[in-house]
């Protein structure tokens, strides 16, 4: 009885629809008069490269975390493409400024997968600061009988002593510096929970972006497609429910009698059909009439929430 009409799926689809482009889209051309001439070359070449780099996909990440979360979070790889983050993958950020302060991507990795990632990044090397490998840390995350293993990933300015690679100035010794940190966490012993440096280095140039989508003063993400449809669906499921208990009510077949015999036998389920019912003289048996009056009212009311 307490149903849900999910009008956000399929606005957020016409959303992310209409927000959507293809690699073909992009018409690219030589901004000079006298080179115009090589906007044909680089037209043609800019769609072999973007189906090589799989541009088209990430169009697609981007314009999906755009239209939902209400920003995109774009990091700068090796590659031509950019790592598009999960927004839902911050373990921490500030809530008014993203990328102005210290923030967190919270990794989760098999055990494979941990050692894939470790031997590309130079994670778990204690030239680059740190105090475990890989293959101790899985030895340990297998004690605790786990089947993944949670990375957090820290960017952004951290004090200085924090930095394991000797390359602590003594004229910066007590500032902040820009630096990356990979931790990790297992249990001892005694059951408390003990942190482990994967990763430790500065950070000179922070290689993200973020943009957001219909800017809220003071907040860092902008006003997502589903936050809109918030107040839509809270009413809708509102009238929804209100309908279910009218047509719960519509369905019941009742009968009001003072006949004194029906009054103690009121379960007509055994009447077979055409059946001949006595009723004393001056009594009368007749069926209630639970019609949902309301119904075209709360139908119109659902319409036009998923209208506006």
């Amino acid at each position: 009885l307490r149903p849900n009409k999910n009008i956000v799926l399929p606005i957020v689809n016409i959303m992310l629809r209409v927000m959507d482009f293809d690699v073909k889209n992009i018409n690219l051309y030589i901004d000079n008069k006298d080179e115009f001439y090589k906007s044909f070359l680089v037209a043609k070449y800019h769609n072999k490269w973007a189906l090589e780099n799989f541009i088209d996909t990430l169009i697609d990440n981007i314009i999906y975390s755009y239209v939902v979360y209400g920003g995109v979070f774009l990091r700068k790889t090796e590659n031509a493409t950019p790592e598009v983050i999960n927004l839902r993958t911050l373990a921490f950020a500030n809530q008014k400024n993203i990328l102005n302060n210290p923030f967190c991507i919270l990794h989760s990795y098999s055990f494979a997968k941990l050692k894939k990632e470790a031997k590309k990044r130079g994670w778990g090397e204690a030239s680059k600061g740190a105090t475990i490998d890989i293959d101790s840390l899985i030895i340990l995350a297998k004690k605790e009988e786990k089947t993944e293993i949670e990375l957090y990933e820290v960017h952004g300015d951290m004090p200085q002593e924090w930095l394991r690679d000797n390359s602590v100035d003594t004229d910066e010794e007590d500032e902040d510096v820009p630096q990356m940190q990979v931790v990790a966490f297992y249990k001892k012993e005694n059951g408390q929970s003990q942190g482990v440096t994967l990763f430790s280095s500065r950070e000179p140039e922070l290689n993200f972006k973020f943009l957001s989508r219909d800017e809220v003063e003071g907040r860092s993400v902008g006003r997502g497609g589903v936050e809109e449809l918030f107040e839509a669906q809270i009413w809708t499921n509102w009238d929804e429910i209100k309908l279910t208990e009218m047509l719960d009510g519509a369905a019941k077949t009742l009968f009001a009698s003072d006949d004194p015999f029906f009054k103690q036998n009121n379960d007509l389920n055994n009447v077979k059909n055409n059946q001949v019912l006595s009723i004393q003289q001056g009594s009368k048996l007749e069926q209630i009439n639970t019609y949902p009056r309301n119904l075209a009212m709360f139908n119109d009311s659902v319409e036009r929430w998923q209208v506006q």
